[in-house]
């Protein structure tokens, strides 16, 4: 506590012994010295901003609307980049509070429908609620499709038809327009996903009626019925392109272990379109599918009645009569039935296959030579303190054969199988190539790493100096001067009475001297000097004058 008290003493004294245009001076310094250390700690110790929504991507249309909001609300300090917005650090909820009141916020998936849903009211028809839900619904689609990699923006349209006829049935169709991402295009593959996403959005729509429209100039109409796109579409190279893209990546893949390797592939599809095929084959050996066998047995006879033979006169006598009965004639009869239903024997065999397939895979890689000779230096490393060898050029031919033979065995076994027969075209050929030497980048010098650090950086730097400045220059105007060297007494003050007490001589030489000191430093005229110190020290002044007096005299 003494030291600090010690020290504003100092301080005090100093300001008072100095004038007041020193005093505005050394004032306007040390502000301008704590001003330039604030800046120089808030440039240093962050970047003075931040990426709004976590660094959280947004869509042209999303950006637009965000930089209206922010004009709207008088906010100028946002920067975009890329995709993202940045923001002054610390003023995030501000901005914030402009994309909502400006209703700018990004949505998200599920937000539409679910405001749509919550819009609901009693009084509010069905065939309102669904044409809400629908237009919810193709905001939502173009959000999904705004997402997807290479697409800046998107739109979906859809349409809906009922057809005559019973049963009652409707035509479903959509339109999706797309921007893609500045220096993109949209691919097949691409095309094939928006299709997709889009027809399963909608319960009943057939993919092929869905429209890709490319706003950079391009468009790609839904297919036909027997599965063809527009004479625009070339489904040939697209198909191929692809075809071609699938094995150059699988072959890399086998063969990344080879710096700088070259991988070339050409696909040749079968052009057919479609490719049915039935065949009827009949058995010349009928089958019996149906049997079926009856049998009838009939016996007939027929009796004879007759009397006594000869004449048997009538009387009235009593005689007894005798009547013979003997069997007639007799017929048996016996008959088989069979039926048999048979068919000729036919196998039918009905086959499809797979439009636009490969028919030929060729392969073509490419291998540096220097690849070789890192194969040699690791197999005969140089002892230990020996320069490297030179490889010989057999030995670089052996390595060469023996790293063709291995890439032709597996890249081989990567393509499908040639049909049977004699093909005169060999599948996979591996050549070499001497890879040249680039020249290498020079490093920047000294003096351009200075020059580049030092325009990033020059407003750290002129505060710095600026704040070093004010301290040299605020030490010089506080700083007191010297005491002057003690003046020795006239000849006349000899022959005045001296002390013989030590300590009191030096007493008074230091009081001699003390005003001295104050009247030497630049400031306030003699009179106030000395005014001054009448008021604070009298027998000190009156010891002054003595000694001037005495001097005069």
């Amino acid at each position: 506590m003494d030291f600090l008290n010690k020290a504003y003493g100092q301080l005090t004294d100093l300001f008072r012994s100095m004038t007041p245009a020193a005093r505005i001076t050394a004032a306007l310094l040390v502000c301008a010295i704590v001003i330039s250390l604030m800046y120089l700690f808030r440039t240093n110790t962050s970047s003075a901003d931040e990426l709004l929504l976590g660094g959280r991507e947004f869509s042209s249309a999303e950006i637009a609307a965000a930089e209206a909001a922010f004009a709207q609300a008088k906010l100028a300090g946002s920067e975009i980049v890329g995709n993202k917005i940045r923001i002054p650090r610390g003023q995030k909820a501000a901005y914030l509070a402009a994309l909502a009141e400006n209703n700018a916020l990004p949505e998200d998936f599920g937000t539409m429908m679910s405001s749509a849903v919550a819009s609901e009211n009693p009084f509010m028809s069905s065939k309102s609620l669904d044409l809400r839900v629908q237009a919810a619904k193709q905001r939502e689609l173009a959000l999904i499709i705004s997402r997807m990699r290479g697409v800046a923006t998107a739109t979906v349209t859809f349409d809906e038809v009922d057809k005559p006829g019973f049963p009652r049935r409707k035509e479903m169709s959509a339109m999706v327009a797309v921007q893609p991402a500045p220096g993109e295009e949209l691919t097949g593959d691409q095309v094939r996903s928006i299709r997709h996403t889009v027809a399963a959005a909608y319960a009943g729509l057939d993919r092929n009626n869905v429209t890709i429209t490319d706003l950079s100039g391009r468009s790609f109409p839904g297919l036909t019925a027997d599965g063809l796109g527009s004479a625009e579409d070339n489904l040939y190279a697209e198909a191929k392109q692809r075809y071609e893209h699938d094995w150059q990546t699988k072959i890399y893949d086998r063969l990344r272990m080879i710096p700088g390797v070259v991988v070339g592939v050409n696909v040749d599809l079968d052009p057919e379109i479609m490719h049915q095929l039935t065949s009827h084959k009949l058995d010349p050996k009928p089958v019996a599918v149906q049997s079926s066998e009856s049998t009838e047995n009939s016996t007939s006879t027929g009796p004879t009645t007759a009397g006594r033979p000869g004449v048997v006169p009538n009387s009235m006598v009593n005689a007894p009569a005798a009547i013979r009965q003997d069997r007639g004639p007799q017929s048996t009869t016996e008959r088989n039935d069979t039926t048999q239903a048979s068919i000729v024997g036919q196998d039918r065999i009905t086959s499809r296959r797979a439009p636009l397939t490969p028919k030929q895979v060729q392969v073509v890689v490419d291998v540096p030579y220097s690849y070789y000779r890192k194969v040699w230096e690791e197999r005969n490393p140089p002892a230990a303190g020996q320069e490297p060898v030179t490889p010989p050029p057999a030995e670089l031919d052996k390595i060469e054969v023996e790293t063709r033979k291995r890439i032709e065995d597996t890249v081989v076994k990567l393509l499908p199988r040639p049909e049977t027969g004699n093909d005169p075209f060999i599948p996979v050929m591996v050549t070499s190539f001497h890879d040249l030497s680039q020249p290498a980048i020079a490093a920047p010098s000294t003096a351009d790493i200075a020059t580049t650090w030092l325009a990033e950086n020059w407003q750290t730097v002129a505060m710095l100096l600026l704040g070093g400045f004010g301290l040299v220059l605020l030490r010089g105007l506080v700083k007191a001067p010297a005491a002057p060297p003690r003046t020795t007494a006239p000849e006349s003050a000899t022959e005045q009475p001296v002390a013989t007490n030590d300590s009191d001589e030096d007493e008074a030489a230091d009081t001699l001297n003390m005003p001295q000191r104050r009247f030497t430093t630049k400031g306030p005229t003699l009179r106030d000097e000395l005014r001054e110190m009448v008021k604070e020290d009298p027998d000190a002044a009156a010891t002054v004058l003595k000694a001037w007096i005495g001097d005069a005299a």
